[in-house]
């Protein structure tokens, strides 16, 4: 059986301007059980890695930041499989 990770996409934050979101994630250490992750603009990349996944699907709305999904994820194209949900 396969393993697939659900994932949501959000908006980002109001970092830059309290006025408008932020279009990027901003890169975070991250740490499972004894072993670190570099930095990474998305949790769901590490997990991929560190449970050795099958896919993940990424599920979000019209807001969703789409474009970092595919500037991490498709530009690399270090991920094997991978499903993009659109907009709920």
């Amino acid at each position: 059986m396969a393993k697939i990770l659900i994932s949501p996409i959000g908006v980002g934050g109001k970092f830059k301007s309290q006025d408008n979101y932020d279009r990027e994630y901003h890169e975070a250490c991250y740490k499972i059980g004894d072993i670190s992750y570099p930095q990474s603009r998305f949790m769901a990349a590490v997990l991929y890695e560190h449970f050795k996944l099958d896919g993940i699907v990424f599920i979000g709305t019209v807001k969703s930041m789409w474009e970092e999904v595919y500037r991490f994820f498709c530009e690399k194209m270090v991920y094997r499989k991978m499903m993009i949900i659109g907009y709920i």
